[in-house]
């Protein structure tokens, strides 16, 4: 990726490219839209597909979820990648708390009409904000508006402008000092031209050290501190700006949005629902106010700060459990966790850096630990999530991995090579299917997929890992999407478990039991990607297929080690 990218590519969501013409040679670069759509139905939400024009009369589509009783509705400014479809999993978990929502696909994206333009993002969202107030008869004082990365200063910007009730962004990021860095040295002509056009119109009007003084609503800012894309800097920097009430929620060990949604979905859900819910509801925030008194040095890598915790309102029948972020402007940060009974406090927190900011939050669910603290309480979801990453993360430690080339013509690829106490390992460690969440299955079916293809040495192990994949191969690839770190996965595609796939059928076939191998390569077919060298097989030869059939030798050439 250019440098570039990453000046309004602060994104969301990354997957899929696009055909859509881009209107001038920087949104070409900056924007990534999709035109597949992800089925409502995969995550059971039933939305009213909306329409409206933007300024520039293109036609912008989305959708309506439309919750009996809400006390407000979410107008959600989405990434810098794929569409309105992508946002689905935050639609689902503001729906599951009673909140109406309106998402949309910019100019370009999605099923909008348009060509892809930077410049027309502005009147994009103030055009949803139009159909919302005047379309769908909303009150702005009940509004609230939610943008993540690209959207998040859209989000601001719509605030700054209009009336509404809240305002909640995640992964903000400046766009007039990414513009400095990233600029090209030498821009052609029609670069200049827009480059010229951000600098004087777009980023005046859009930057949040700009706009958010004029933010008169309560904002909730949200950044995961491994956020490598957009620096969670960024996000202090604008809280600093703010002279409305504003709460900041740091989240620890997570990255660029959507990864902090699969993380932690409850804790998620509950904070930015119950934003929304007390800010359009009071107006205000109930906020802990938390501030360094004294930071000493003990030694260059060593200091102690002393914190005090004051509430606003100290009548708390019992403790609740807090977190405790300091931070300094080089991007570090040291977490505790704390139950606090609301009354004014100090405390000390050894750190490894001079601390210069400190947010306090409290959380939703938590659990006390061992240690006085606590942990997350973390959704079945979540929890199978970490348990899969755990189980990962301790496999690849056992293993002693070599790499075997694999030649084809003039194609080369790499593909990683086990030892049998790595598949042993597996195997043992491996859990009950029907202990781990169904969204989380089809990784642990790519996973030993890989392992079992790099152990190509030892065949009964490997054999027994291929079978062992069958229960958490998805019944529906198609319907799976899983959330990354600035990732959004539509379809599951594996190479390797295509692979043990197809060579678990040419057993099946080779054993009489052509039912099974036919619906194993069923299931190849729907999981290989696109860039993989197929077997000569489709839907219409499996059909046919019977105990005198021969499969051919199974080629992907194009599966290297790092394809799942």
């Amino acid at each position: 990726m250019k440098p570039i990218h990453l000046i309004l590519a602060a994104l969301t969501l990354l997957a899929g490219t696009s055909t859509v013409q881009a209107s001038d040679p920087i949104s070409k670069n900056f924007l990534f839209p999709d035109k597949l759509i992800v089925d409502a139905a995969a995550l059971d939400l039933s939305p009213r597909l909306i329409e409206f024009k933007n300024p520039a009369n293109m036609t912008l589509r989305g959708y309506h979820f439309d919750v009996e009783s809400s006390p407000s509705l979410i107008l959600v400014c989405m990434g810098n990648s794929g569409n309105a479809s992508y946002m689905l999993p935050y639609a689902r978990a503001l729906v599951d708390e009673g909140l109406s929502v309106v998402l949309f696909s910019y100019q370009g994206f999605g099923r909008s009409d348009g060509e892809l333009s930077v410049m027309s993002l502005p009147g994009d969202a103030q055009a949803a904000y139009n159909f919302v107030v005047n379309e769908l008869n909303n009150d702005p004082k009940d509004i609230g508006i939610f943008g993540v990365s690209l959207g998040s200063v859209l989000a601001l910007t719509l605030a700054a402008t209009n009336p509404v009730g809240a305002v909640a962004v995640e992964d903000v990021f400046l766009p007039s000092e990414m513009l400095k860095m990233v600029a090209p040295k030498e821009p052609t002509f029609a670069e200049r031209m827009i480059l010229g056009g951000l600098n004087a119109v777009i980023i005046p009007a859009v930057d949040p050290l700009f706009t958010g003084p004029k933010i008169k609503c309560p904002v909730l800012l949200m950044h995961g501190v491994r956020d490598q894309l957009l620096p969670p800097t960024s996000t202090m920097r604008v809280k600093e700006k703010l002279t409305s009430p504003a709460r900041v929620w740091l989240m620890q060990g997570a990255g660029h949005a959507p990864e902090p949604l699969d993380k932690n979905d409850r804790e998620y859900q509950s904070q930015l629902a119950g934003f929304f819910k007390e800010a359009t509801k009071t107006k205000t925030l109930d906020l802990l106010q938390a501030n360094i008194e004294t930071v000493e040095e003990k030694t260059k890598k060593k200091f102690t700060a002393k914190v005090t915790m004051t509430h606003s309102d100290s009548s708390s029948s019992s403790p609740i459990p807090v977190q405790i972020c300091l931070a300094n402007e080089q991007g570090k940060f040291a977490f505790a966790r704390m139950w606090w009974d609301g009354k004014d406090i100090t405390f000390e927190k050894d750190v490894s850096f001079r601390p210069t900011r400190v947010f306090a939050l409290s959380v939703h669910h938590a659990k006390k630990s061992e240690d006085g603290g606590w942990d997350p309480d973390l959704s079945p979801f979540s929890l199978s999530l970490q348990d899969f990453s755990d189980y990962r993360t301790q496999a690849m430690r056992q293993a002693k991995i070599e790499y075997k080339k694999v030649e084809q013509g003039n194609r080369i690829s790499w593909t990683r090579q086990y030892t049998k106490a790595h598949g042993t390992w597996a195997l043992r460690k491996l859990p009950d299917p029907e202990t781990v969440h169904p969204r989380i299955r089809p990784r642990y079916a790519a996973l030993l997929a890989d392992f079992a293809r790099g152990l190509s040495q030892h065949e009964t192990l490997r054999l027994t890992l291929s079978e062992r994949c069958l229960p958490f191969v998805p019944e529906h690839p198609e319907q799976y999407y899983a959330l990354g770190n600035a990732s959004f996965t539509l379809g599951f595609k594996s190479s390797p478990l295509a692979e043990v796939l197809y060579d678990l059928a040419r057993r099946r076939l080779e054993n009489d039991t052509v039912d099974d191998a036919k619906a194993l390569l069923k299931t190849v077919l729907r999981i290989i990607p696109q860039n993989i060298a197929r077997p000569e097989i489709t839907e219409e030869t499996i059909e046919v297929l019977n105990t005198e059939s021969k499969l051919p030798e199974y080629q992907a050439i194009a599966g290297s080690a790092s394809s799942r």
